[in-house]
């Protein structure tokens, strides 16, 4: 149990160290990018239109029956806009806590999944991590351009962010955790 607590805290630092490279050094940048003046356009319509914080389906299926919300789909525009009219700060310290917490315990998870997956040797316990890594990046992601029309480049460089943080885990999780014995 020592090593399955030490390799999931070192598992989630590597994911933490992770995310800075990636969202802060930004070797990929998955956003569209809106000058100064569309941002401070968009964000006054937003905050005009939008009744307060939530997640905004455009064309939404509750305004019109079901024929009218298809022909607005397929004529567009479509959107899906995640709105929080307060704003937060970005890198406040209870955010990067829960952050790291997130991590640790997502770690915590696949090292208990090593554990009994009962492979003896590192290569093998590292090949599952993998697959579970890229079973799960997949799933959480590509389903977004899939179902909601979204784009995918977006979700596919979110895919990779996480499959890095996934294989990172899986590195040093199958280093320190052993197979349980009967």
């Amino acid at each position: 149990m020592r090593k399955l607590v030490i390799g999931s805290l070192l598992a989630a630092i590597g994911m933490f160290v992770w995310g800075f490279v990636f969202w802060g050094l930004r070797p990929l940048d998955p956003f569209s990018h809106a000058t100064l003046q569309q941002e401070q356009a968009i964000a006054q319509a937003l905050r005009s239109q939008f009744a307060g914080r939530g997640v905004y389906f455009l064309p939404d299926l509750a305004a019109s029956d079901e024929a009218e919300w298809l022909e607005r789909h397929e004529k567009g525009p479509v959107a899906m806009v995640a709105f929080r009219p307060d704003g937060a700060d970005p890198q406040a310290p209870a955010k990067l806590l829960a952050g790291f917490l997130h991590m640790l315990a997502a770690a915590a998870l696949l090292g208990l999944l090593l554990r009994r997956a009962g492979s003896a040797g590192y290569g093998a316990r590292f090949g599952t991590a993998v697959v579970f890594g890229l079973a799960a990046s997949l799933f959480a992601h590509l389903g977004q351009p899939i179902w909601f029309d979204l784009p995918w480049g977006y979700y596919l460089s979110i895919a990779l962010y996480d499959l890095v943080a996934w294989l990172i885990a899986g590195a040093v999780l199958a280093y320190f955790v052993q197979p349980e014995t009967a």
